[in-house]
């Protein structure tokens, strides 16, 4: 009896030594990875950091495709505008046709019930 109690006591402490390996090895690699990790991100940050700015030749073509782009803009909105005009021009001149139809048909018709 005191052998099989040694023997599982042997058994059982060697099964927590394995747990134990194994939790230090999974911690182990758990932290390698995330050291991986951030040597890949200081890796982006330097190269980041090393990029210098843009040039003056990329900034001159950079302002004058804007300008390009803003006076392309402005030219759409005044045509827009002119468009907007001449609508409400039109609608304005419906308005007045369809208020003489209906004084003329109004007439026409209050005429016709006064006899």
């Amino acid at each position: 009896m005191s052998y099989d109690a040694d023997r599982k006591r042997k058994l059982s402490q060697e099964e927590q030594e394995e747990t134990m390996k194994k939790v230090g090895e999974d911690m182990v690699m758990a932290q390698e990875e995330e050291d991986e990790d951030d040597a890949f991100e200081d890796d982006d940050e330097e190269e980041e950091d090393e990029e210098e700015g843009p040039t003056l030749q990329e900034m001159v073509s950079r302002d004058r495709a804007n300008s390009l782009i803003n006076e392309f803009i402005n030219n759409e909105k005044e045509e827009l505008r002119r468009m907007l005009k001449e609508v409400q021009q039109e609608n304005e001149s419906l308005k007045k046709i369809l208020k003489r139809d209906y004084n003329v048909s109004y007439h026409a018709v209050k005429k016709d019930y006064e006899m």
